[in-house]
């Protein structure tokens, strides 16, 4: 659980509402937050799969143009959240006291079974605690 902190200090940043299976943000600048609320949103499905997951992560990484890796706080637990059903979305509380200075939010849908599935969804992530608040982040 986190500390209330005033708005101003609180910034959303969200993905590319998409059916590509996999998106990617542009680097966060991290490296004053305490925490996030890591969520997504997941709209319909179309090639009617017989299953699908769509996951949002965060990844992190020492500098904004390295190679980034699934972020995985202290306690040894991944920053991700997952959602399996149409019309579904969920938000984890996500600990980046830990995290290396630079962040991006990943999205991977998976399906199983369908003619070409996809599913149409939106990561997102509410960054908490900046001492300063980031500056506004590039999608790609």
């Amino acid at each position: 659980m986190f500390t209330i902190i005033p708005s101003e200090q609180n910034k959303f940043v969200g993905g590319i509402l998409t059916s590509v299976a996999l998106t990617t943000t542009a680097s966060i600048n991290a490296h004053d937050l305490i925490g996030a609320q890591l969520g997504i949103a997941v709209g319909k499905t179309s090639g009617v799969p017989d299953s699908f997951t769509a996951v949002a992560k965060i990844y992190d990484c020492l500098t904004s143009t390295g190679t980034f890796t699934q972020y995985v706080d202290d306690k040894g637990v991944s920053a991700l959240v997952t959602v399996s059903a149409i019309d579904t979305n969920a938000v984890v509380d996500v600990d980046l006291r830990g995290c290396k200075p630079f962040i991006q939010l990943i999205k991977a849908n998976t399906f199983v079974g369908g003619t070409s599935p996809t599913a149409v969804a939106l990561p997102f992530v509410i960054l908490k605690g900046a001492t300063t608040p980031p500056a506004t982040a590039t999608l790609v």
